[in-house]
């Protein structure tokens, strides 16, 4: 059998499926079905990629359709596949919209409000995500060394405090959770307290799969609780070097 595109292996997935699926299973599927070899380092970010740009760029003529955060059908299969949805088993956090993980911290240009570029896809557009508020880690490599929290500051914000502080040398990366959600343009981020009430089984949920995602304990990876967030990664900050090297004349003129 031919490896099918990206798009054809998406449709063909839902198409074997009666109900809606979350990106990661149908990456999932892709995989255990043989229908894509090359699906890269993040296959259920591309698939998730390839999704919203579809809806994206085609509007109510993409053959997929959102039913819930995360979260897809066909188009012709719309009118019954919420219902369906609602009988699910499966579960998917809502309080978690976009999260990035393992970013490097030596492709930040570090200031007070720093940015945090992301993309769901190479070929993709970038967000910056320097407004984002959650919940942030520290790791010195595999290690979890810090978890902290950022509400009234910014995740940037709080992120930048550990490069002074006694945690200064003792981390080189860093994942963040956000519960804020970027547009598919790419370009403007909403920072829009939401309106939704958050239920208490949003939060156990989220405490739940958030300690998955990190910790990555061998008996739960079969969990049927998902993040339902958009999964972003890195893009190093473009004027990085630009950057450093004003800081660095900055640094050398003010020291005479």
């Amino acid at each position: 059998m031919r490896e099918l595109k990206w798009i054809e292996a998406i449709e063909r997935v839902l198409k074997e499926h009666s109900r809606p699926l979350h990106y990661t299973e149908i990456a999932e599927q892709i995989l255990e079905n043989g229908y894509r070899s090359s699906v890269g380092s993040t296959p259920a970010t591309t698939v998730n990629a390839y999704i919203s740009n579809d809806i994206r760029d085609f509007g109510d003529d993409s053959i997929f359709i959102k039913v819930a955060m995360g979260t897809f059908t066909l188009r012709e299969r719309s009118n019954t596949s919420k219902e369906k949805f609602k009988k699910s088993e499966i579960s998917y956090t809502s309080v978690i919209n976009s999260y990035g993980m393992f970013w490097h911290r030596n492709q930040v240009f570090w200031n007070e409000r720093p940015d945090l570029y992301g993309t769901q896809l190479e070929t993709n557009s970038i967000t910056n995500f320097k407004e984002q508020k959650g919940i942030y880690i520290l790791n010195d490599g595999p290690n979890i060394l810090y978890v902290g929290q950022a509400i009234e500051e910014t995740i940037g914000e709080k992120l930048f405090g550990h490069t002074n502080d006694y945690l200064e040398g003792r981390w080189n990366r860093f994942s963040w959770f956000g519960i804020y959600e970027p547009d598919f343009e790419g370009t403007i981020f909403s920072v829009q307290e939401s309106n939704r009430e958050i239920s208490i089984q949003d939060i156990v949920e989220t405490m739940q799969v958030l300690l998955i995602e990190t910790l990555e304990p061998k008996q739960n990876r079969d969990s049927r609780t998902l993040l339902s967030g958009l999964e972003f990664k890195q893009v190093e900050d473009p004027d990085l070097k630009r950057k450093r090297i004003q800081q660095i004349l900055s640094e050398i003129s003010t020291s005479y």
